[in-house]
């Protein structure tokens, strides 16, 4: 798609692809903007970021722009 620029542990310009994500569990399948890094430590599967996470009502209490746990 394009590249974006990150900071944090992968900080730097990296390429973004659009994937589609499915996570049965949740009863989540959507095509989303991953970001591609060259390379990551071992038996590290990924990261999803906030924004991902806020696609959901549970966490962030109806919220699209916050997220939060319930305690």
């Amino acid at each position: 798609m394009h590249t974006v620029a990150i900071s944090g542990a992968y900080s730097g310009n990296h390429p973004a692809f659009s994937l589609i994500v499915e996570i049965p569990g949740l009863g989540f399948r959507d095509q989303v903007v991953v970001v591609g890094v060259p390379y990551s430590p071992p038996d590290f599967d990924g990261i999803a970021c906030f924004r991902f996470l806020n696609r959901f009502t549970y966490g962030n209490f109806g919220d699209k722009n916050a997220f939060g746990l319930e305690v």
